[in-house]
């Protein structure tokens, strides 16, 4: 179980095992240092997996919410990124380039990626991401221009990406990987609310989450043109048209 904290992720496992009592049969270790904000570290964390055996299925669910009052970014390959879109995607993406990279990947890998119904907005939430060219959702990817910064709607545009990436990839390696997307509801417990006034953070924990959590939406395209993400894929940066 890879986690950003080894503390933070001995925690969850004994509050899973808590809730499923044959959990405590299974032999999961955790391991800390995957911050899905930083590629190094990712990098070095798969590194440093001890295990010679390769992975049948890989889930990537790591994400957080950027609740802040502008819009944050994180450089990459000499470009700033949204930071909503790296942290619930692009993290993900350099994960499993990885895992591949260090042939720890079995042909035929089965990876799911946690993704979410604000991919196609939430009425009274998430406004539906739309964009009407490539330029426009290219620039707002790399914070050239953008509208308004609002959390939740950030937090949808970056579950878009993650469904946009899913087709794209499985395209690409349809031959040696079995990748699929879904959205697991709302989910309350993430520390992204942390910096939050303790009432705001009250209020979506218990009444916003509580609310949607069984909200379950199919997921619809939103980009009027094919858009493009600069990614890197088996050690190669390059212009992943979706």
């Amino acid at each position: 179980m890879a986690c950003r904290s080894e503390t933070r992720g001995l925690e969850a496992l004994e509050e899973v095992k808590q809730e499923l009592p044959e959990v405590k049969k299974a032999n999961i270790s955790v391991i800390g240092g995957f911050d899905m904000t930083d590629p190094d570290k990712i990098e070095n964390a798969v590194n440093s997996l001890s295990t010679k055996k390769t992975f049948d299925i890989v889930f990537l669910a790591a994400g957080l919410a950027v609740f802040t009052d502008d819009y944050q970014a994180v450089e990459w390959n000499d470009k700033k990124i949204e930071k909503n879109i790296f942290q619930n995607m692009l993290g993900s993406h350099i994960t499993l380039s990885c895992l591949n990279n260090m042939e720890l990947l079995t042909k035929g890998v089965i990876v799911v990626l946690a993704g979410g119904e604000g991919a196609r907005g939430i009425k009274g939430m998430i406004e539906s991401p739309q964009f009407a060219s490539i330029k426009e959702f290219r620039d707002y990817v790399f914070l050239n221009k953008t509208p308004k910064y609002n959390p939740m709607n950030a937090i949808g545009v970056s579950k878009l990406c993650g469904a946009l990436w899913t087709s794209k990839i499985s395209k690409l390696e349809a031959d040696s990987m079995n990748i699929v997307w879904f959205s697991p509801g709302l989910t309350s417990g993430s520390a992204g609310l942390k910096t939050l006034p303790l009432l705001q953070k009250w209020f979506m924990n218990t009444i916003m989450f509580g609310f949607f959590l069984d909200s379950w939406v199919e997921l619809k395209p939103h980009l009027k043109e094919e858009g493009s993400l600069l990614t890197v894929w088996k050690g190669k940066s390059e212009l992943m048209v979706i």
